[in-house]
């Protein structure tokens, strides 16, 4: 009888979990609304062209697009203040978008010496680079200098009276190399509500001139395809994968919410 009653039990319990994983997978796939081809388009050059390499510029030997990758988990608070002035600014260079911070102002910052030699700096107003960081993370920026770097290359300095930002190489080792990479290869974009979410597999690449390797870890010990020409789709499922999640902002824009490695 008692046997009886143990097996009437699991079985009522292999019952409940079916039951529980038909709901969850209803659930899930009608929480996921269709994504319009504009929304993907958007999302996905959003991610590759900015948020994808967003600590672009630390000294490591893959230009500090590394560091993103060494994290279960990134949000704009774990972000360094020089990491996201040269997000703005790549925006900016690549949207065209900077307003011309007149010569005048260029001349008398550098004749004030406050900043050091500027020619070979670039500037940018500060009302261009707060609308960058507005457009990319939905932040209502507060203007910093992030000048004191020990593993950052560039050096950024705000000038309040002529609300001026200044960029400037400083003399940081830059352990970069053109052998050296990141590559990536989208596997899915999905919309949840008022969040976009695309995953990425992530690849360290190295090119000794003559042959393309791509490897699963940044210290090369992991080699997943030799010899090839771009990412290998095939072995998609052997790299590390990473989770971009985008949330609508008030303005209708999609800005950056978090970073998740897939688990």
């Amino acid at each position: 009888m008692k046997n009886l009653d143990i097996k009437k039990l699991l079985v009522l319990i292999l019952i409940i979990a079916i039951v529980g994983l038909i709901i969850f997978f209803v659930v899930r796939t009608f929480t996921k609304e269709k994504i319009t081809d504009d929304e993907k388009e958007m999302a996905e050059s959003k991610i590759v062209d900015y948020y994808a390499a967003m600590t672009y510029g630390f000294n490591t030997q893959y230009g500090g697009i590394d560091i993103l990758y060494n994290s279960d988990s990134i949000v704009y608070d774990d972000l360094n203040p020089a990491s996201v002035l040269t997000i703005a600014t790549k925006y900016l260079s690549k949207t065209q978008t900077n307003e011309n911070v007149s010569n005048n102002v260029i001349d008398i910052l550098n004749q004030s010496g406050t900043y050091g030699n500027l020619d070979d700096a670039s500037f940018y107003t500060g009302a261009s680079i707060r609308e960058a960081i507005k457009y990319l993370f939905g932040i209502d920026f507060e203007n910093i200098s992030a000048d004191e770097n020990y593993d950052f290359i560039y050096d950024f300095y705000y000038d309040k009276e002529y609300d001026t930002y200044i960029m400037k190489r400083n003399n940081v080792t830059d352990y970069s190399t053109a052998n050296e990479y990141i590559d990536y290869s989208i596997i899915e974009t999905t919309k949840e509500k008022d969040k976009i979410k695309t995953t990425l597999a992530i690849a360290y690449v190295f090119n000794d001139g003559t042959n393309t390797n791509y490897y699963q870890d940044r210290n090369g010990e992991k080699i997943i395809a030799e010899n090839v020409t771009e990412f290998p789709k095939d072995k998609i499922n052997d790299f590390d994968k990473y989770t971009f999640t985008l949330k609508k902002a008030d303005d209708n824009n999609y800005v950056f919410e978090s970073i998740e490695k897939v688990k």
